[in-house]
């Protein structure tokens, strides 16, 4: 009994750190888009440089990726939980 219990507390907090690290994912993603954004306006009136941009981009291309894996994890883990 003492080992089933343990086993469900464990799988409902393996759900729920899933879930948050979706979460933390996605406010992520919605920062680095905002920063791409504020890099790109001074680019226009050539203020920033290309380089910037760039940079900007690759920080986002490297964190959206995530969310995949993050929600595969997430379900797995409300299989488990079953």
């Amino acid at each position: 009994m003492a080992d089933t219990l343990l086993s469900v507390r464990t799988a409902y907090d393996d759900v729920l750190l899933a879930a948050e690290q979706i979460a933390v994912n996605e406010a992520s993603v919605q920062l680095l888009t905002r920063e791409l954004d504020d890099v790109k306006a001074p680019v226009r009136c050539r203020v920033s440089s290309a380089i910037d941009v760039l940079r900007a981009r690759v920080e986002l291309a490297k964190r959206a990726p995530s969310f995949d894996p993050g929600a595969q994890r997430l379900s797995h883990r409300q299989n488990n939980l079953l």
